[in-house]
């Protein structure tokens, strides 16, 4: 007797009342009576399944128990078996009832299905596939691609490219790799390596899905090499032929990964250039920063022409119904045709009003001189810092004074503190010295340049610089001049180019300094003639006596900077007045906040100095400082108190 004869019989006896059911729907459901011979089948089934409970024991009763058991699983397998084969016929309901009750079993049925000499199963395991959404049942359908009935054959493609379009996107989505998605891959990949006989584009298309690049990099054998230049003309053949016809989201973003594999360059970039007129620019604009990469990007540019680049340009309406995706993707896609300057900027300048932050500053990596401008007012901070700081290294010729004014008063601090004027200077030495060691004489020629405008930032800068660089002696007749025209002028701007050259001037062997410095010490602006008073020092003289009757009647200046700097010098030379320390302490004891600064600013400065002028009368200096550290009207000012109580003690250490 036949196993199934056996497993029959034993149901029979067994439960006959299920086996009667069971024949009677399978009679209903091949009458076509198909919704409720289903639901009673599948009932069926469930109790089949679920009854007797797996025995323990080995004695004969268990024995029997497992064989009632197998004869009752077989059966409930073949009533499965018996409605997935007429699933094409199904109604959506029946199909999904089917679907849940099979679960994990579904591989198996279909497997089963697929390889039944009616056509109406085979039919059935292709529509059972289809509706699955299980990608691990395309090497199920393999087999079926060229099947003898043609819709059998064209349906089985059609599931193929559908569950792969499913692998694919759950892939890009991040989900973790399977062993079994390696299996799907290398059955379809060898399937596709068939193709001189079975000639099914769709089946290349779905392999092209399955192939992301870090599958195309692991199947390569080296290094160097490529999987698609291991394969036969034909094969290859096939798959520039669907590279071409690969439709949505994954075909333009195989195309472009593909754009660095030679064998299908022509056609990835026939993809991502075809039907721009049917489908727009956003699909392309949204993948077009793969096209950073120089591999990708160059192809296509030596590809189109310049009457093809108005095609592949959105207007501003295109670009305003865009989604955001697609709006960042502008300036990469731009990159990648590399249209003219002024097609650039028509094309950049809708973007400076976008609502996405984010788009904005796309636009802004790739915008010129005079978009960035106007960047650099945006009220994201990141994006106006990012344009302030494209300002400072990338264009700042169009970085003004009165741009770099405005731009100090910006709301965002990250901006402010970029345009801070010491930020600036320190930029500016820096490139400075480097263009110094390329040519020399254009740094110089420059700089000489900016000491001639009228431009007060531009001439502190460059004095700044030339400090630092040390080549004042090479422009001793620009500094000279520049502060000369200082002079001639009565405002602020002047005051604080005199105050700037001060700084350089002295050590020059010019005539006319000695002249410029008696100028500068009468000025009617306090830090002009401080600067002077701190500027003699470093002049050539004969005479050191000739340089203290100089100064010392500075020493009587009602302004608390030019009198403090004047104390700081003669102390240097050792020639301080008799009343040094009187003055010190009166001016500590001042109400004025900034009279107090100045002294501690003198005291902690000249602390080796002023110590044996001050004699025994150095304890009081020392009270005076520490009760300004203890009671001063603000932080800033105790700070500096204590720093220079400190200092003084130190000195005393030793």
């Amino acid at each position: 007797m036949q196993p199934t004869a056996l497993q029959f019989a034993l149901l029979g006896f067994t439960s006959p009342k299920l086996l009667t059911r069971s024949v009677i729907n399978a009679r209903r459901l091949s009458s076509g009576d198909t919704e409720d011979a289903v639901v009673a089948l599948l009932d069926i089934c469930h109790t089949l399944e679920s009854r007797p409970q797996e025995p323990t024991g080995h004695d004969p009763i268990d024995e029997s128990v497992r064989l009632i058991r197998g004869a009752r699983r077989s059966r409930a397998r073949r009533l499965q078996r018996l409605i997935a084969a007429a699933y094409t016929r199904l109604s959506p309901s029946a199909r999904r009832e089917l679907r849940t009750h099979v679960g994990p079993s579904l591989a198996n049925l279909v497997t089963v299905l697929a390889t039944s000499e009616t056509e109406l199963a085979r039919q059935s395991a292709v529509d059972l596939a289809h509706d699955s959404d299980r990608p691990e049942l395309i090497p199920c359908l393999i087999s079926l691609v060229d099947d003898e009935a043609q819709s059998v054959a064209a349906g089985a493609q059609a599931a193929i490219l559908r569950l792969a379009r499913l692998f694919a996107d759950r892939r890009a989505l991040g989900k973790a790799a399977t062993p079994r998605d390696g299996v799907v891959l290398s059955v379809v990949l060898a399937a596709c390596d068939q193709f001189p006989d079975h000639r099914s584009v769709e089946l290349m298309e779905a392999g092209l899905m399955l192939l992301d690049p870090l599958a195309v990099t692991t199947l390569a054998q080296s290094k160097r090499g490529s999987w698609f230049t291991d394969r036969d003309e034909a094969v290859r053949l096939g798959f520039r032929s669907a590279l071409r016809r690969l439709e949505g989201p994954i075909g333009l973003q195989r195309a472009w990964q593909m754009l660095t594999e030679p064998e299908l360059r022509r056609s990835a970039i026939e993809r991502i250039l075809a039907d721009r007129a049917g489908t727009g620019l956003d699909p392309i604009l949204e993948q077009a920063h793969l096209g950073i990469r120089a591999s990708r990007r160059q192809p296509i540019r030596s590809r189109i022409t310049r009457a093809q680049r108005p095609m592949l340009f959105p207007s501003p309406d295109d670009i305003q119904r865009s989604p955001a995706p697609a709006r960042r993707g502008l300036c990469h896609w731009l990159d990648t045709i590399n249209p003219e300057p002024a097609e650039s900027d028509a094309l950049l300048e809708p973007l400076l009003a976008d609502p996405e932050p984010s788009v904005r500053l796309s636009a802004l990596r790739r915008s010129p001189g005079s978009l960035v401008r106007d960047f650099a007012f945006d009220p994201s901070a990141v994006v106006a810092s990012s344009a302030a700081l494209r300002l400072v290294h990338k264009h700042p010729e169009t970085l003004t004074t009165e741009l770099r004014t405005t731009l100090r008063r910006s709301p965002h601090a990250s901006v402010r503190e970029l345009l801070h004027p010491r930020t600036m200077l320190c930029r500016d030495t820096i490139l400075a010295t480097r263009r110094l060691a390329e040519d020399h004489t254009k740094t110089v020629d420059s700089l000489r340049a900016k000491l001639e405008t009228d431009n007060e930032f531009e001439i502190t800068a460059a004095v700044h610089v030339i400090k630092r660089l040390g080549i004042a002696d090479e422009l001793t007749d620009s500094l000279i001049a520049s502060l000369e025209r200082a002079f001639t002028r009565d405002d602020s701007p002047a005051w604080r180019v005199i105050s700037s050259v001060l700084s350089v001037v002295p050590e020059l062997p010019h005539p006319s300094v000695a002249k410029l410095l008696a100028a500068a010490r009468s000025h009617h602006d306090a830090r002009v003639r401080a600067n002077a008073v701190e500027a003699e020092p470093r002049r050539p003289r004969g005479r050191a006596s000739s340089m203290v009757e100089l100064i010392e009647p500075a020493c009587q200046d009602k302004n608390h900077r030019v009198k403090t700097s004047a104390l700081r010098v003669l102390l240097k030379e050792h020639q301080a007045p008799a009343d040094t320390v009187d003055q010190v302490l009166s001016t500590l004891g001042e109400q004025d906040a900034a009279s107090r600064a100045a002294a501690l600013w003198l005291v902690e400065r000249s602390v080796v100095e002023l110590r044996p002028v001050a004699g025994k009368r150095w304890q009081d200096i020392a009270a005076r400082v520490a009760a300004i550290a203890q009671t001063g009207d603000e932080g800033p000012e105790r700070a500096r108190a204590t720093r220079c109580a400190r200092r003084m003690l130190s000195e005393i250490k030793g």
